[in-house]
């Protein structure tokens, strides 16, 4: 709804419209971009109707601009008056959608629990997207290391490199320090670098990781050999 009122009754037929798509989910839109589109024209018919009134009762204005609960149809009072003037007392009421229903709060409850639901999703493929750019995956700490049945020592050797880790991103080991993993096929040398750059992660610290092969093939196709 781009055209905007040019009098009292075109801004209350919008409001019915947009307060109708609102009550039936939005009808694919946002409801808090309904709920801006609503509020503007909500303002524009209170101008219309020349009552922008800062002293007037908040009961007789949320009747007045047909503000009630879409559940219980309750009044809703205004929640505060916006002077837009600075003390000319030259503004709007300011609608509030809180009502104390059960089936308002309902309806706020699973918005809140629909809007940490698509925050979470965020989140997590922020973190996804930060896994790949890095190289790791969550499966890859020190938490999950397991060694082989026939070198069980490699636990200590864990430990070590968790505290080294843990000490290099606390700062305590200066800013060069080397930590050079040497073994045998299979011993977990791959499994503790990852563990490492996921520390950096966790500790929202940059870091980058790479296997050789993965590396020589990079090198390859920037550096082609005859």
């Amino acid at each position: 709804m781009s055209t905007l009122p040019t009098n009292l009754s075109e801004a209350q037929e919008q409001i019915a419209l947009l307060r109708s798509r609102l009550s039936s989910g939005g009808g694919g839109a946002n409801p808090k971009e309904i709920k801006i589109l609503m509020e503007r024209r909500e303002r524009m018919a209170w101008h219309f109707a020349g009552k922008y009134d800062p002293l007037a009762d908040p009961l007789d204005v949320a009747d007045n601009l047909g503000w009630r609960c879409d559940f219980c149809g309750a009044i809703i009072p205004p929640s505060h008056f916006q002077d837009v003037n600075f003390g000319n007392r030259s503004g709007f009421w300011v609608r509030s959608y809180n009502c104390d229903c059960p089936a308002a709060v309902a309806s706020r409850h699973a918005l809140e629990a629909m809007q940490q639901a698509a925050s979470d999703a965020a989140a997590q493929i922020a973190r996804d997207h930060q896994l790949r750019t890095a190289g790791v995956t969550e499966q890859q700490t020190f938490a999950t290391f397991r060694p082989r049945p026939d070198w069980p020592e490699l636990m200590d050797k864990c430990s070590t490199v968790a505290e080294y880790s843990q000490a290099l991103l606390n700062g305590s080991l200066g800013p060069r320090n080397w930590l050079v993993l040497m073994g045998n096929y299979g011993t977990g040398k791959t499994h503790l670098a990852a563990a490492c750059v996921m520390a950096a992660l966790e500790a929202r610290r940059g870091a980058y990781f790479r296997n050789w092969p993965k590396t020589q093939a990079a090198a390859r196709c920037v550096f082609p050999v005859p």
